[in-house]
């Protein structure tokens, strides 16, 4: 008899143990952040002083895109999303038609160097050329690269 109160006593315990470890993860608040490959490094670094000072988080980050990430905020599978551009009025629209009001926070602005072989002798582009060469308006560059070089060498003649 004394030896099934110490099996009941042992199993008992067991099970109290197992609860507690199932529930003491229940005060964790996981957060789900995915987006932009360009605000990557940035949103690690953001997580992880974040979780430093609220030690009951713990945040995932991952790339992917900014399409896919606001794709994922729409579809309820993530909670945060880096975008390296804003949310469009239609996938606003697509996300509050699924229950989701997203809120956009501008944390910074993306800034673009451009550098040019110094063997093209180029002083200077134009913005509208860059523009065409960045949303894909201009196919061919050379045709760039030799307005340019014609400009600048005509003036300097």
């Amino acid at each position: 008899m004394r030896e099934k109160i110490k099996s009941l006593i042992l199993l008992i315990f067991i099970f109290v143990i197992i609860l507690l470890f199932i529930f003491s993860g229940s005060n964790r608040v996981k957060i789900k952040q995915k987006g932009s490959d360009t605000m990557l490094e940035l949103a690690q670094l953001w997580a992880e002083e974040y979780v430093k000072i609220n030690d009951n988080v713990t945040i995932s980050v991952s790339g992917g895109g900014s399409g896919t990430g606001i794709a994922q905020l729409i579809n309820n599978q993530i909670d945060i999303v880096d975008a390296s551009r804003s949310i469009k009025q239609s996938e606003i629209e697509n996300a509050k038609s699924k229950g989701v009001t997203p809120v956009e926070f501008k944390t910074c602005i993306d800034g673009i160097a451009i550098i040019i072989n110094k063997n093209l002798k180029i002083d200077e582009i134009l913005i509208d050329d860059l523009r065409g060469i960045y949303n894909g308006s201009t196919k061919n560059w050379k045709k760039i690269v030799y307005i340019i070089w014609f400009k600048f060498h005509y003036i300097t003649l």
